[in-house]
């Protein structure tokens, strides 16, 4: 095995050759960021060591993103470059006998995994699959001492001089730079959204989202202020909203606002051309929430009298298009997100309770009518296009005491499918970043939690968050004892007489822990006896996490 003559040129290698002239997907952004993990590697500017490593970092997160189809260059270049990181981060302790080895060991293994690569990706192609393996490694472009170098790396890695490795190593990388890199910098161009055929959705299906959204608002804060038709339209909109609504009237030939209503909805539902396109129903969400402003404006001012039964054939197209779910997600981001104006949070609240206070009720009301067999209270593919029968009035109306005008009535069946899926991790991640906005609506996703929780469990939530929300720790800080949550019912807020002191100071899960140890110092004489199990004791001194600790490993180790 000779080193000493390695040449400084490299033949063209096809290894992760690509078809030019159409696009492929990478695991790197674009080109800047290719070039950018290049750089880093060759051409390292004064701290090489640091820029190699946060390039290695690099390459992995590529290797995650593509995992399988991770081109075979890519991984060879991690196999060297750790090994070469590693022994430019020990090379100081050279002189230490038991250091060399563990450099010797580390630079096996990766010469080893390198020829495996390489002969793995021949033997997948197609191309070589016969021959030995100095053959195979030859027609890559390699040259052949690299295969009796894995060889001898196999039994006996610590006879080889470090040197030897270290050459070697220097070697792999000059051939991967000429072999890949320079070419894929070549050949590589970076390709923007709008050039592939089927990705985006083009500002023509936004726009005309928008056009219909907007249309949706402003005749819907007509007809809430009380307006029936465009002469009485005019007074309760700004001039712009008016001329707006005016040229669309005009445009479509139609005078009632009811019947722009239904045709906007008639168009979301029917005649729009939806994109077969994950970010489709994303977009229709966003576009409605962005749009519709006096949707989240009259729920801030007080006026929501009749709001719910002017949109409601709006939400029950949400739920017969499926885009329901994502629509109140969306809203309860916005409730959780402290980026947000107070007032949009405000309306998000209103309209996220009320979506989740309607599937409640279609719950109730399906469970109502389960031993009803009526046809006329079977599930229609088209009911939110139809008119709420006498019979279905009357159930909502005098069983279910429902206020028709400020409700929102999705369901009209007994076998309807439709409802919100809320995971037991979702309303975990809801109650962890529970606030003023969102503390309301708990209660009522609890009950439609999948699995369902039990009404104690449901219950101790409420309470929990309740507690949370009022500046509990204000109240012991007054001196009042903590109120113990029952499985009966949720805290009742403070009345007038005894309102709850507020404070500007924020308080934290310190200030509780704080809190509690100083009030366990009293009655640490009645703390409870150690529980026998079998052979062992368990004491509430032990704050050692056991379910953090690896296996074979003490947790104080």
């Amino acid at each position: 095995m000779n080193i000493d003559a390695l040449p400084q040129e490299f033949p063209p290698s096809s290894i992760d050759c690509k078809r030019q002239g159409i696009t492929h997907i990478s695991a790197w952004a674009d080109k800047d960021e290719f070039l950018s993990v290049f750089n880093r590697i060759y051409q390292p500017s004064k701290a090489p060591l640091e820029a190699k490593t946060s390039a290695l970092q690099t390459l992995k997160v590529w290797k995650i993103r593509q995992g399988k189809h991770t081109p075979v260059s890519v991984l060879c270049t991690i196999t060297i470059l750790e090994a070469q990181l590693f022994d430019g981060k020990n090379s100081e302790q050279d002189g230490r006998t038991g250091m060399a080895n563990e450099v010797r060991s580390m630079y096996a293994g990766a010469f080893t995994r390198f020829i495996n690569h390489l002969t793995e990706y021949r033997q997948q192609s197609g191309v070589g699959k016969k021959g030995s393996m100095v053959n195979r490694v030859k027609e890559i472009g390699i040259e052949g001492f690299l295969v009796e170098l894995r060889h001898l790396c196999s039994h006996s890695s610590m006879s080889i001089a470090v040197d030897v490795f270290r050459r070697s190593a220097e070697y792999c990388m000059n051939w991967l730079k000429a072999s890949f890199w320079k070419r894929e910098l070549e050949q590589m161009q970076s390709c923007e959204k709008k050039q592939i055929k089927g990705v985006g959705l083009g500002e023509k299906f936004r726009s005309e989202l928008e056009y219909i959204a907007k249309v949706y608002d402003v005749v819907t804060k007509a007809i809430h202020k009380g307006a029936k038709s465009m002469s009485s339209a005019e007074k309760e909109l700004t001039p712009g909203q008016f001329q707006f609504l005016q040229e669309h009237i005009r445009a479509n030939n139609v005078d009632q606002l009811h019947t722009v209503v239904l045709d906007v909805l008639r168009y979301l539902s029917d005649k729009i051309q939806l994109p077969k396109h994950p970010e489709t129903v994303p977009t229709i969400c966003n576009v409605f929430l962005e749009c519709c402003q006096y949707m989240f404006e009259a729920p801030v001012n007080g006026n929501t009298q009749g709001l719910a039964s002017i949109h409601q054939q709006f939400f029950q197209t949400l739920v017969a298009k499926g885009y329901i779910q994502l629509f109140w997600e969306k809203l309860m981001e916005m409730c959780e997100d402290e980026q947000e104006t107070p007032e949009r949070r405000q309306g998000a609240k209103f309209w996220a309770t009320e979506i989740a206070l309607a599937f409640r009720l279609l719950k109730k009301f399906k469970k109502l009518l389960q031993k009803n067999s009526e046809a006329t209270l079977r599930f229609n593919p088209k009911e939110n296009a139809r008119k709420m029968s006498k019979t279905v009035r009357a159930i909502y109306q005098n069983k279910l005491r429902v206020d028709l005008n400020n409700t929102i009535v999705l369901g009209m069946s007994g076998n309807c499918p439709w409802h919100l899926r809320l995971s037991r991790t979702y309303l975990m991640a809801r109650i962890v970043n529970v606030n003023a906005y969102t503390k309301e609506i708990l209660p009522v996703i609890l009950a439609l939690a999948e699995p369902h929780l039990k009404l104690s469990q449901r219950e101790t939530v409420e309470a929990a968050a309740e507690k949370y929300t009022m500046n509990y720790l204000s109240t012991l800080e007054d001196g009042a004892e903590p109120e113990s949550v029952q499985a009966t019912s949720t805290p009742k807020r403070s009345g007038a007489g005894s309102a709850v002191r507020r404070h500007d100071k924020i308080y934290t899960l310190d200030d509780i822990l704080r809190k509690r140890n100083s009030d366990g110092d009293d009655g640490a004489s009645a703390a409870k006896k150690p529980k026998q199990l079998g052979v062992w004791k368990s004491t509430d001194g032990e704050d050692l996490d056991w379910g953090k600790c690896p296996l074979g490993k003490l947790v104080w180790e």
